[in-house]
């Protein structure tokens, strides 16, 4: 017990709340109804809660936050962030503060209030607030009749959700808390409700609220329920409101007894939903307001009425449409240019899973046409539907207030007000654009309506594959099918590019349809060149190519020896291997701007005459030299650059030079080699003795030429001591001479 008191204590506190700065918001659209409509311009509001579970909240408008923000936020439970001056609860956040999306951005479908989808079972709670000046009209037990249905109320909220969504929507009494009954919280709420406007109101009620189901074990907090209905006393400050609700969450919020009017229940629900209002000649302003935006009266979303179960109807196409309640049985026109017929049911004569191949509760036709209203752009496209009046037993749709038993095209997106456009009799039709929409005829209690172009009949279809010709060769053959539709051909007739002027098949019509190394279409043929310019690759070296009959042809090089690229001109040399002669005796040869340099030549000569004089091979650089004197006889002197005699030299004998080997003899007629100028000589010579000189007797032998011509060769004899001539001389002579053949 003592815990409880605690927590009751602390949760009072949270009623004083002070005026709020840089504070975090949960974001939530709303819109109004009011009595008289028509008087006022519909303009939706925004209430941003610091604590969604609480009542506490700050008040926005269009005009207050950014143009960005309004596309981000149409959905609803976006927490935002605000700061600059400081604001008081239920207030309006002032024009000078600064408003972005909060850092702690959450899910708004779960988070301060879940919102069950338009298929499943609901828990709804009611909560009759009393407040300390003033209380609800109606009783706890009348109110929770006219939700619920107990019995005595066979119209209500529940019942006519059950019977337009064909019972996948289930509406049911929100229990399990303690101080809830009947599907009803009823609670005092200590203010005068004179003092304040309705948003004040509904803060008020939702925190005692919350106060009071804190107190049970179980679902604590409206937060726990799918659908909340507030039932405020009359008598608050802003009169001439009826009923709100919020879009995309799970409060509604009514004036007194329309707490108790099915219409107005359904309406409010139907925000909840994130249904849009439904109007009739909707007219935009620039201020962000609209006219007409109830006056689409074939269906919920429009005005709302003071009775306590009727009007019974249910939604013109485009609510039925995004409810989903007739997914099976919807036809979504992509492509209005081709014909297309169906057959429409209305919203009471259909029944879940069964819909025929031909058949449509509602037919969407795609415009391509976006709109901004002020506040957001959207696509917004035509709903085509049947507004069948019934009167069954259930009577869904019998109280619809205008254009029953007609075809109706409503104009519409998912987040702007609907705009009723037409309702078409038997013949009927509309048009917007080159779009044309017919009603046909009446058959079997069904709406036969064709869609199609302006200038063409969308009810006449075909009864052979020429009826269905749309004069297009290019989109290939339309066949007519057995149940009259014409079919579009399958594909067209071309496997590369059609030319529909041309009723034929081309390889291309634009350089787009061609591709290397043919990019260019000529002639209908992709060829690769129509100007030698496009053959031009750019490179000077490989010559000037051009264009011959749509081929590239390659040119001839333009240079005899070599090519620079980067000036385009012909040139001796690109770099030093370019003037290589493969000779190395003349040097290295370079190249110098283009031009080849000769070299250094090579100077073998090391100047040293003994080792002979150096050669140079071109291949193999210097070589060296035989040496210039002849080893066997001769020595050489570098000092005088001379070969010096290494052997006996006879002075009568200039340039022979004897074998140093056989300067003594052993006998007559030895032979001597003789060399001059280093080379042996091909004639020998011969030594001989004097005819009284036998050998070793101390005497030289006599050197002789080999022959008897060679006689004048031979001048004087030579001794091993160096001894002189005699007498006898010319007697040895005439011997040697008379012996030429020895």
């Amino acid at each position: 017990m003592t815990s409880r008191i605690v927590f009751l204590f602390a949760l009072s506190l949270l009623t004083c709340v002070s005026a709020r700065q840089n504070f975090d918001c949960q974001l939530f659209e709303l819109d109004v109804q009011f009595a008289d409509p028509a008087s006022i311009a519909h303009h939706p509001k925004w209430h941003c809660l610091p604590d969604p579970a609480r009542g506490e909240f700050y008040a926005l408008e269009d005009e207050d936050m950014p143009s960005d923000l309004l596309e981000e936020v149409k959905a609803g439970g976006k927490w935002l962030h605000i700061s600059g001056p400081f604001v008081n609860p239920g207030g309006r956040v002032p024009p000078g503060a600064a408003i972005s999306i909060a850092a702690r951005q959450k899910n708004g479908l779960t988070q301060g209030g879940r919102r069950r989808g338009p298929i499943g079972t609901s828990r709804v709670l009611v909560v009759r607030a009393r407040f300390s000046d003033a209380a609800p009209t109606d009783s706890l037990d009348a109110i929770s009749d006219s939700v619920f249905g107990n019995g005595n109320d066979p119209v209500n909220v529940a019942s006519q959700y059950n019977a337009c969504s064909k019972g996948q929507l289930t509406l049911v009494k929100g229990s399990g808390n303690e101080n809830v009954a009947n599907g009803m919280l009823d609670i005092l709420v200590p203010q005068t409700i004179t003092t304040l406007d309705s948003y004040q109101a509904e803060a008020a009620a939702a925190t005692e609220a919350n106060r009071v189901l804190a107190l049970g074990t179980v679902d604590t907090s409206l937060a726990a329920f799918d659908h909340v209905m507030f039932c405020l006393p009359p008598g608050t400050n802003n009169g001439g409101w009826i009923a709100y609700g919020y879009y995309n969450w799970y409060r509604t919020v009514y004036n007194d007894r329309w707490c108790t009017y099915v219409s107005a229940q359904m309406h409010e629900f139907g925000h909840n939903l994130e249904l849009r209002h439904s109007g009739e000649g909707v007219v935009w302003k620039a201020d962000g307001t609209e006219d007409n935006a109830y006056r689409d009266q074939t269906g919920m979303m429009g005005y709302s009425y003071s009775g306590d179960d009727t009007p019974l109807m249910c939604f013109n196409p485009i609510k039925s449409y995004l409810l989903g309640w007739f997914a099976d049985c919807v036809t979504d026109v992509t492509d209005p240019s081709v014909k297309t017929k169906r057959n429409l049911v209305g919203t009471a004569d259909y029944q879940p899973n069964s819909c025929a191949q031909d058949d449509a509760v509602v037919l969407r036709v795609e415009t391509g046409v976006s709109f901004d209203d002020g506040s957001r752009i959207e696509q917004r496209d035509l709903y085509v539907g049947y507004n069948k009046r019934d009167n069954t037993a259930d009577g869904t749709n019998s109280g619809t207030k205008e254009y029953a038993n007609m075809v109706t095209i409503v104009d519409g997106s998912k987040y702007q007000t609907s705009d009723l456009k037409a309702a078409l009799s038997v013949g009927g039709q509309y048009t917007t654009g080159d779009i044309l929409i017919k009603f046909c005829e009446l058959a079997n209690g069904k709406a036969v309506v064709g869609v199609g172009s302006v200038g063409q009949d969308p009810c006449v279809f075909c009864a052979a594959d020429a009826d269905c010709d749309n004069g297009d060769f290019c989109d290939g053959a339309e066949t007519c099918s057995a149940a009259g539709t014409c079919v579009p051909a399958a594909s067209g007739p071309c496997t590369e590019q059609c030319d529909e002027a041309a009723d034929s098949c081309v390889e291309c019509l634009a350089n787009s349809d061609c591709s290397e190394p043919t990019p260019l279409c000529s002639g209908n043929v992709c060829v690769a060149c129509l100007a030698n310019s496009d053959c031009d690759n750019g490179d000077f070296c490989d010559g000037a190519e051009t264009c011959n009959a749509g081929s590239c042809v390659a040119a001839s090089a333009p240079c005899a020896e070599q090519c620079d690229e980067t000036t385009d001109t012909c040139v001796a040399c690109l770099t030093d291997a370019d003037c290589d002669n493969n000779n190395v005796c003349d040097g290295v040869e370079t190249c110098s701007a283009g031009a080849c340099q000769a070299g250094t030549a090579l100077v073998c000569d090391d100047g040293i005459f003994c080792n002979g004089l150096e050669t140079c091979n071109a291949v193999g650089g210097c070589q060296s030299a035989s040496a210039p004197c002849q080893a066997a006889t001769e020595q050489c002197n570098e000092a005088t650059d001379t070969c010096v005699c290494s052997g006996v030299q006879d002075s009568s004998f200039p340039g022979c030079c004897c074998d140093p080997d056989q300067s003594k003899f052993s006998g007559k007629g030895s032979m001597v080699k003789c060399f001059v100028d280093g080379a042996q000589q091909s004639k020998g010579y011969t030594c001989s003795a004097g005819a009284s000189e036998a050998p070793g007797n101390g005497k030289s032998p006599f050197l002789v030429g080999a022959s008897a011509g060679d006689a004048d060769q031979v001048s004087a004899n030579r001794t091993e001591e160096g001894g002189g001539s005699s007498s006898a001389s010319m007697l040895t002579l005439a011997l040697c001479l008379g012996l030429g053949g020895l």
